[in-house]
């Protein structure tokens, strides 16, 4: 299971949990009608209806996606916009 996205895109997810890792992520998406939903053992859904850039998901978060262009990447390489 991947833990980030490959870097320079956005690519098209039609479903996959990201689990939770020991560093921050930055995530970014397309606006759509997917979904995605974070957090820290409950989950809770986010706006998939704006474009987003750089939300930053705490460590040992973890985030679910659906059906939408979407981009996970470690804080440290600042490559979410």
């Amino acid at each position: 299971m991947p833990d980030e996205t490959i870097e320079g895109g956005y690519p098209y997810v039609d479903y996959q949990n990201y689990a939770g890792v020991g560093y921050e992520r930055l995530l970014s998406w397309k606006a759509g009608h997917g979904r995605i939903s974070m957090g820290q053992g409950d989950v809770e859904p986010q706006r998939s209806d704006l474009d987003t850039k750089g939300v930053l998901l705490p460590p040992w978060h973890s985030v679910v996606v659906s059906k939408m262009y979407f981009k996970i990447v470690p804080k440290a390489s600042h490559s979410a916009g």
